[in-house]
């Protein structure tokens, strides 16, 4: 489960800064809940340029806080972060309206296209603000207009319930395996695919996005049937996420096959003997990991997964 911060809940209603310092205190304290249970709130660095009231920014409020808090505020949501834009973001073209209102770009928007395609990840809000409701139902333009609910939390006591019953977070790449292992019943990993993390560091932002990739190939073929067709359903995940210049999969490059023809060449799953150059990959990125697999998928055949670890094509 992601946590992202909501940008919109801050609208100019803090009239005193003494109301905006408590909303504020109420979230480190939401941020504080979410990392003892593994996990942590993105923010936007944008947020400190919104108003606060119509005299004052975000950053300026802060700068008349006690100097602790401060820089531990600041320090979150200019520096450290860690920011969504950097590692979750989806990147649709689609646009997103709430109460007929444009949502395009905001937090509320990537929440609702991570829904879509079946990412576990809900906002949290400050209060007072007019966004104290939940869930939130959000319009995803595209070829039609789909409602898309999004769970929201501005309650310290619902958000720790929430965190209690969520699927616990990703703690090592062993875990991560027996998660995927398990989860991902629509797809094949070849006996050795995980070896090469064994050497790594463990990073959980990695291990979530390696996870995240693997659901989506899971889905997509869940929603293909023996003779190859899709439904609508998987043909949009297709082109979701199979598509365009930030598609999150893609084949490597004739350079890269013909250049890294040794590092792409794997052992065939099921016959003896046969090798396979399997250039098709998903994509994560800071820390570089890469998951390998074999496509296209034969008619009535497996998607086979042979390797995830370090990018096998780096320079």
């Amino acid at each position: 489960m992601d946590l992202l911060l909501n940008d919109l809940s801050i609208h100019g209603q803090f009239q005193h800064l003494s109301l905006f310092r408590d909303a504020l205190e109420r979230i480190m304290l939401m941020r504080n809940a979410a990392r003892r249970f593994g996990r942590d709130l993105y923010t936007q660095r944008v947020d400190v340029n919104r108003s606060v009231n119509p005299a004052t920014t975000v950053f300026h409020a802060i700068q008349q806080f006690p100097s602790n808090e401060k820089r531990a505020i600041l320090s979150w949501l200019q520096q450290r972060g860690p920011f969504w834009e950097d590692g979750l973001v989806q990147f649709s073209d689609d646009n997103f309206a709430y109460n007929g209102i444009d949502v395009t770009g905001t937090a509320l928007a990537e929440t609702a296209h991570s829904v879509v395609t079946g990412l576990d990840r809900r906002l949290v809000s400050l209060t007072p603000s007019s966004w104290e409701h939940s869930p939130l139902i959000v319009d995803w333009i595209g070829d039609s207009v789909t409602d898309v609910t999004v769970a929201n939390y501005w309650i310290l006591s619902e958000l720790e319930t929430a965190l209690q019953q969520a699927e616990p977070s990703l703690e090592s790449w062993i875990q991560l395996e027996e998660v995927v292992r398990h989860r991902c019943q629509e797809i094949s990993f070849t006996s050795d695919c995980f070896n090469d993390l064994e050497a790594r560091p463990f990073s959980k932002s990695a291990a979530e996005r390696i996870r995240d990739r693997l659901s989506v190939l899971d889905q997509i073929m869940s929603l293909t049937d023996h003779d190859g067709r899709r439904t609508s359903e998987g043909q949009w995940l297709y082109e979701e996420h199979f598509k365009g210049d930030r598609a999150r999969f893609s084949d490597s490059s004739r350079t890269e096959k013909r250049k890294f023809r040794q590092q792409l060449t794997f052992d065939h799953p099921k016959i003896p003997g046969k090798r396979l150059v399997c250039g098709f990959h998903g994509k994560v990125n800071n820390p570089p990991y890469r998951i390998h697999f074999t496509w296209p998928v034969p008619v009535g055949g497996r998607l086979y997964v042979v390797y995830v670890g370090w990018k096998l094509t780096i320079r």
